[in-house]
């Protein structure tokens, strides 16, 4: 067993925790992810990379709780079968995809942003490419390309308002798209993915929280068309709750003000803010 030591990135404590030198070998040439649990270290929980030395280098921060609407979605009630490891290899997309360029592409998902990915590992392109189809199907619409550098640098005029990625950094940021601390939906999914030993599980649990958007994304953008042909006024605040009724979930407004990013640059549609919607209750 390795004995790596960390530091908290939130408070700055100090602890120590073992890792199975197996699990370490097997990174290669990637970044072994482990979650640190609350209460391991510090009131704190983050997730750190350790490369196939046992060294720390990187984390990713969880620094806020926001509870996630608990949605019983149209496909989670089916069976879901996990593709094989030939297909998807779960264990190499763990170990070579960082928390935060997970996070990073979520948030270009729910905004129909084109991505691209740089990578010189040609044995992960397909593993990176399906797994991305999978947890995306039957419900966003991805745009992804991975390619080696020199091919990005040859064809990077066309690659203009693309999010590009390498590694843990922003190569491309086209209006400055991202702001890595707005993110916080974006990273309790991509938390509640890692947190889950059991790998196949992570993923559909992955796979159910990205069908949640788009179902509860959908679903608003549904009522809002249908109170506008009825010349019924348009109250954010008021359709989420008839949608919480309909599909018996809870909403709380910063999940809220999220789906409501997500209608409108994904679905195309602007609907009035949480604000004037309050002040329209009154």
């Amino acid at each position: 067993m390795a004995h790596v030591q960390v530091i908290c990135p939130s408070c700055g404590r100090k602890g120590t925790i073992t890792v199975a030198d197996d699990l370490l070998t097997k990174t290669g040439r990637g970044l072994l992810a482990v979650n640190i649990a609350q209460k391991t270290i510090c009131k704190h929980s983050f997730t750190i990379y350790l490369d196939t030395h046992g060294e720390v280098r990187d984390y990713f921060t969880i620094d806020f709780e926001i509870s996630l609407p608990d949605l019983e979605t149209p496909q989670k009630s089916e069976t879901k079968e996990l593709p094989s490891n030939k297909i998807v290899d779960i264990d190499l997309i763990r170990l070579n995809l960082p928390a935060d360029l997970l996070t990073f592409i979520l948030k270009c998902i729910f905004h129909h942003k084109d991505i691209v990915l740089l990578l010189e590992q040609a044995f992960l392109k397909e593993h990176l490419l399906n797994f991305f189809h999978f947890i995306t199907k039957n419900t966003f619409d991805i745009t992804i390309s991975i390619l080696a550098k020199q091919e990005y640098e040859q064809t990077k005029k066309e690659h203009k308002q693309s999010m590009v990625f390498e590694g843990f950094k922003i190569v491309n940021n086209p209006q400055s798209f991202i702001n890595p601390k707005k993110l916080h939906i974006e990273k309790m999914i991509v938390n509640k993915f890692l947190s889950k030993t059991d790998l196949g599980y992570g993923y559909i649990i992955l796979k159910n929280e990205i069908e949640k958007v788009y179902t509860l994304s959908s679903r608003f953008l549904t009522v809002m068309n249908d109170r506008e042909c009825c010349g019924e006024p348009i109250n954010s605040l008021q359709i989420a709750n008839q949608i919480e009724k309909e599909l018996d979930v809870s909403i709380n407004n910063e999940y809220l003000q999220f789906l409501l990013d997500v209608l409108e640059h994904y679905f195309g549609k602007k609907a009035p803010p949480i604000t004037d919607s309050f002040l329209g209750l009154i």
